[in-house]
Formats: structure tokens, sequence, C-alpha cells
């Protein structure tokens, strides 16, 4: 009896088909969530180090309008921390939402100041065109994106309260 042997594509089609949050336990799917939170914990304080360390030894960084964005990294990184830390504790879809959905408000309120301050020199580090104006860019196109992503979160949270509303009034009839 011979066995056909499948590519490695069609193994991954096969793959492909299954529908993995109907076949994960919600054990598994918590541990997800837990190891997702300490990730981005982890993500979170290097950033936060590198930001309050590097700040004044970049060259095209202007270190004393930075430090008017500082603080709020600051506060962000640790309030974000700490939501992903409660995450940890509570790790429901719910917590999750409002976890980034705090990450996302913060996000939004560090670029709209980054822009506001933006006057980076960076004339020294590439030569091939206008890089001020591709940083601008680049920056309106992180808070547009920031700001889908905070409505998206939004919703989702919303969802989720509501389904946790039927869940509970289904359970009480």
């Amino acid at each position: 009896m011979e066995q056909e042997s499948k590519s490695f594509f069609d193994k991954l089609k096969d793959l492909e088909k299954l529908d993995w949050d109907k076949h994960a336990s919600p054990e598994l799917k918590r541990k997800g969530r837990q190891t997702e939170a300490i990730i981005n914990i982890i993500f979170q304080a290097l950033f936060v180090a590198a930001a309050n360390y590097f700040y004044d030894k970049l060259d095209f960084i202007n270190a004393e309008l930075f430090l008017q964005v500082l603080p709020l990294i600051n506060i962000a990184a640790m309030v974000s921390i700490t939501m992903q830390s409660v995450s940890i504790i509570q790790p429901t879809k719910m917590m999750r939402s409002a976890a980034n959905l705090v990450g996302l408000i913060f996000s939004m309120v560090i670029l709209w100041n980054l822009i506001q301050i933006y006057p980076f020199d960076l004339s020294g580090l590439w030569d091939g065109g206008d890089l001020d104006s591709i940083a601008r860019i680049g920056m309106a196109i992180a808070l547009f994106a920031t700001g889908i992503g905070l409505i998206v979160e939004f919703g989702k949270l919303m969802w989720q309260m509501g389904e946790t509303e039927e869940t509970v009034k289904a359970g009480k009839e």
C-alpha cells in the first residue's frame, strides 16, 4: 500500500483550511493572550529605555524639543505596561482590547506631539532626496493608521461588552 506524499505547499493549503479558533482550547487561547501581553511589556520597556537613553545622542533629534514629548512617552508606556500586566492576570478578549485601546490613545497623543515639534534635522542622513518630507508623510500615515486602529479596537471592545451583557442576561433567564 503506497502512501501518496503531499508536497510542502499542499500541506500548507490543508493547514489554511483549518479553523484554528475552533480547534484551540480556551486554555491555549488564554496562554496565547498572556504571552502576547508579556511580549508587549518587554517591547515597551526596551522602547522606553532606548528613548530615555538615546534622545540626546542622535544628531538629528533636537533634544530640547524631544524633552517635551519624552514625559508623554514614559507615561504612556507605564500605563500600557500596567494594562498589559492586568491582562496577564485577567486574560480575556475584553481586557486585551481595553489595554490596546489605552495604548492606541497614548500613541495618537505622542504622534500628534511629535508632529508639532517635528523640525528634526535629517539632512545629513540621506543625500538622495527630501527626507524631511518623507518623514512628515510617514508620521501622518502613522497617525492616520493609529486612528483607524483606535476605531477598530473601540468597536471590538463595545462588541465584547455587548457579548458579555448578552451572556449574563442569557444566564439569568
